[in-house]
Formats: structure tokens, C-alpha cells, sequence
């Protein structure tokens, strides 16, 4: 996580240094495949599991709120959405992040529920996939072309209703180590004609 390093008192004034996290923002990524969404899915996961665990949900997995850092590490940089588990949306609301943030967060008497969680990350592996954000609902063609299994993974964890969906972020990191990927090869070939002879003998 964002980690305070020091931290001074003046008067009634209380400032705090943060890291300084060098990386890139994870909106400026280039399109991904499915062995690298999967890879950051389980980071994501296993970041929202710590909120989880200790009552909270955070709310801020959106593309500009998550920085891979340079040891290929992802380092969440916001913390003004983190709720308390269970507690009304209408008494603590967030600034929702379009087409990030879960639909039932919006629904009348709605509460923070870990599902929510769930949905972000599930719309940032179809962003990491596809290269665009996704409207609530569409799929991932013509912008991907994606293995079955895993599309099928990405459109439960981002179901409009929550009980559709990962009922914890643990179901979907399981679900997510358990995605069986076929092995793509690519392969190239390359002839030059050379410096001597005017005939490629290659």
C-alpha cells in the first residue's frame, strides 16, 4: 500500500511524507493479454482481501487510482472511498468512478458490501484486456478477442447484480488460479538479401 514514511507536528497543523512511488499510472498501459490480466487480477485481489480482512472496502480499484511500480508491483494511491463493511452508502458516499464502481452502490438503502470490490476489479481485467473501459453490460468483442473460460470468469465477478457475482474476493482469486490458459505460440520469419549479392540466397 501508499506508505507514510515521517510525519511532523506544528501547532495544530499535522503533516505527513508519503513514498514517493515511481511507476506508471495503470490507465497508460498498453493493452494486455490474458496470462498478464491474470497476473494483476490476483494482485488486485490479494490487495482488496487486506481491506477486507480488517472490515473495510475500498472502492477505488479504477485505472487511475493503481500505479505498477517498477518492480512490476501494483500500489494503490488512494484512500478516500474505504468504507466500513456493511455501514450505509447514504451516510458515507463516495465519489463513484464510471463504469468502475458496482451499480448497487447506487440502489436505494444500499450498503458497502465486499461484492462491490468484486465488480472494480473484474472491469479493470476487461480494461487491461480490451484497452477501453467497458459500458456496464457490453461485452468484450470486436475490442478482444479473449479465451472463453476467462471471459466467462470476467463477466461473473462484473455482474449487474451482486448475487451474480464472486460472493468474495478470495471465490474470484481462487477462480482466477484455477484458469486453465492454452499456450499461444507465435512465430516469425525474416530473409535479407545481404551486402554482396543482388539474389536473396537466404
Amino acid at each position: 500500500l501508499f506508505k507514510p514514511v515521517e510525519h511532523a507536528i506544528d501547532g495544530e497543523n499535522r503533516y505527513i511524507v508519503f513514498e514517493h512511488i515511481k511507476g506508471q499510472v495503470m490507465a497508460h498501459l498498453d493493452q494486455t493479454d490474458e496470462k498478464g490480466a491474470r497476473d494483476i487480477g490476483l494482485q488486485l485481489c490479494a490487495l482488496a482481501e487486506q481491506f477486507h480482512r480488517h472490515g473495510w472496502v475500498y472502492n477505488g480499484f479504477d485505472p487511475y487510482g493503481i500505479v505498477l511500480d517498477h518492480q512490476g508491483r501494483l500500489r494503490l494511491i488512494g484512500f478516500d472511498r474505504a468504507r466500513r463493511t456493511s455501514s450505509p452508502v447514504s451516510e458515507n458516499p463516495i465519489y463513484p468512478s464510471r463504469e468502475y464502481t458496482a451499480p448497487d452502490l447506487f440502489f436505494e438503502d444500499a450498503v458497502y458490501d465486499v461484492r462491490s470490490d468484486v465488480y472494480s476489479i473484474g472491469s479493470l481485467l476487461q480494461f487491461l484486456l480490451s484497452g477501453e473501459s467497458i459500458c456496464e453490460g457490453a461485452g468484450l468483442y470486436p475490442l478482444a478477442t479473449v479465451f472463453p473460460n476467462f471471459e466467462r470468469l470476467m463477466a461473473r465477478a462484473a455482474a449487474e447484480d451482486p448475487r451474480e457475482r464472486f460472493q468474495t474476493v478470495a471465490e474470484f482469486r481462487e477462480a482466477l488460479e484455477r484458469l486453465s490458459l492454452p499456450v499461444v505460440l507465435q512465430a516469425g520469419h525474416f530473409t535479407d538479401v545481404g551486402l554482396v549479392r543482388e539474389l536473396n540466397e537466404d
